[in-house]
């Protein structure tokens, strides 16, 4: 197996490759401990076994005689390529460098890409290049690829939570997540981009809780007076600076598109598959300018904690006995925000398969949480955590942390459907002592309406759709889309912003267009 990874950014342990972090209880644990244990395997089965026990963000790479694989935990945020080529395997962390010659689009993960915003885990953009799937061990044989789960999801209790402990379960799973955070953190600056959601409000409260001092926050986009009031709200009340940026203003353009910088950037968290998040570069980068940032800041975003709490559920309208087939046509109505899946055939069945192919011992609810989260967040929404780790600072990821997504996934139903518990628990066991319990506007009754606009929206025709879409959001974005519009224009692939149902649409078929460029396409 040939090995090639970023050196400053891996740590090298005899055949075995480590980047990330890991604990054991609520302590880090060294790299070096890790290598000691993963040297004395020799099946994939032992690795994933092993890895299921460690909790943090890490990929490994294992080049023995007698095995070779590679292992990415749930999150994705340090991805592995690899692939066959003339009767060699070979792995690396920068997808650009493993193009060959010859190289082609694939066309389902085209069509996946398209559709979702990435490929299905474990694919790219090209032909025969592909990528470690988050939360599994992927072992290279002769010809032949196994794969082995090991994340959140490959060994839950079978056992649910009695309801008068609920809150006493979930409080010491939170006391367990930050007390790892606290002791990864030390003395250094923490950064966390706030919202007026209650999942950024839940790492500032735990942060303050635990008498962390040394932190700046930050929003980014355009002036949103409920989502920003709350947030500065928050920040007030718990005596914490917050600064707005919003990238139409002009103070705050940092990097063009057309920069080399940027472009690398870009190719950085594409990865030759993966939606790109462009609004936080320009912010870190002006938060540095302006001396704002401590040279060893850790970043820590709060993402994604309510989706692991269940509001998909609702958002899909997924009930707790629904069938797998029913679970499969939701998620092709409310699940992708591009084009028309539901109308194509071949990506119906890829994305039948791939729910089949998760543990069907489960319910069908739980198996389409699962499916997001590896097929999306992981590929998709995490990638905006990439941008930190671009930029060169080390970032957390507290509520993605395993106890905290195993808590949820052993929740009842109900107190997942709507999301009930764990805004509860905020509310009343977290923010209210702080004196920061101040609602989010309930998306709750705009659900059922949303997923009718759906259906709609699938019968329209393209153009008529969009004259009764509202465009506030396009404005926003032109000035970080307009030269990617132009590109596409002189291609041939578009004449007017107005052709797209969103800016992120735009995003997706630009950076479709650079890697068919770079295949020589």
């Amino acid at each position: 197996m040939q090995v090639q990874l970023t050196a400053d950014k891996w740590e090298q342990y005899g055949s075995i490759y480590l980047r990330g972090r890991c604990y054991q209880g609520t302590m880090p644990c060294a790299l070096s401990l890790l290598a000691q244990n993963l040297d004395s395997f020799d099946t994939a089965e032992q690795v994933a076994a092993f890895l299921q026990t460690q909790r943090g963000e890490f990929s490994v790479v294992i080049d023995k005689p007698q095995l070779q694989c590679i292992a990415v935990s749930h999150t994705r945020l340090y991805p592995l390529f690899y692939r066959l080529y003339k009767g060699n395997w070979y792995v690396s962390d920068e997808p650009l460098k493993m193009v060959k010659e010859g190289d082609a689009i694939s066309e389902s993960a085209c069509r996946q890409y398209l559709y979702t915003g990435a490929p299905f885990a474990g694919n790219t953009l090209v032909q025969f290049l592909q990528q470690g799937k988050p939360a599994y061990v992927t072992c290279m044989g002769r010809d032949t690829v196994t794969q082995v789960s090991f994340g959140p999801y490959a060994s839950l209790s079978s056992a649910s939570i009695a309801a008068d402990s609920l809150d006493a379960a979930f409080d010491n799973v939170l006391q367990t997540i930050f007390k790892r955070t606290v002791h990864t953190i030390g003395q250094r600056q923490v950064v966390v981009p706030l919202s007026g959601g209650y999942d950024s409000r839940l790492v500032l409260s735990m942060l303050h809780r635990l008498g962390i001092k040394n932190i700046l926050c930050y929003t980014v986009g355009a002036h949103n007076p409920s989502e920003q009031g709350i947030a500065c709200q928050v920040a007030q009340t718990l005596q914490i600076p917050l600064y707005h940026i919003d990238y139409r203003e002009p103070q705050y353009r940092m990097q063009a598109f057309h920069s080399s910088e940027f472009l690398h950037y870009i190719d950085h968290v594409g990865a030759m598959g993966n939606f790109m998040w462009l609004f936080e570069y320009n912010a870190i980068l002006w938060l540095k300018q302006q001396g704002l940032l401590q040279y060893d800041a850790i970043f820590m975003p709060g993402h994604v904690g309510d989706f692991y709490a269940g509001s998909h559920l609702q958002k899909l309208g997924i009930k707790e006995h629904e069938s797998l087939t029913n679970v499969a046509q939701k998620l092709l109505l409310h699940a992708f925000e591009y084009g028309k899946p539901n109308r194509d055939a071949a990506f119906k069945k890829e994305l039948k398969q791939a729910l089949q192919a998760l543990d069907c011992g489960r319910k069908s609810y739980q198996l389409a949480l699962q499916f997001i989260a590896e097929n999306r967040l992981a590929h998709q929404i995490l990638n905006s955590a990439r941008v930190y780790e671009y930029l060169g600072y080390d970032v957390l990821l507290p509520l993605c942390d395993v106890d905290f997504v195993q808590f949820f996934e052993n929740l009842p139903y109900q107190q997942r459907f709507d999301v009930s518990f764990y805004h509860h628990f905020l509310l009343e066991k977290v923010f209210a002592p702080l004196q920061i319990a101040f609602q989010k506007p309930s998306s709750a009754k705009k659900m059922p309406l949303q997923r009718f606009k759906n259906k709609i929206k699938l019968l329209l025709p393209k153009t008529l759709y969009l004259r009764y879409k509202q465009r506030s959001d396009l404005t926003t974005e032109t000035y970080l889309l307009h030269e990617m519009l132009d590109e596409l224009a002189k291609n041939g692939k578009a004449n007017q912003l107005e052709d797209y149902v969103n800016g992120n649409e735009l995003m997706l078929h630009w950076y479709l267009n650079r890697v068919k460029k770079q295949l020589g396409i």
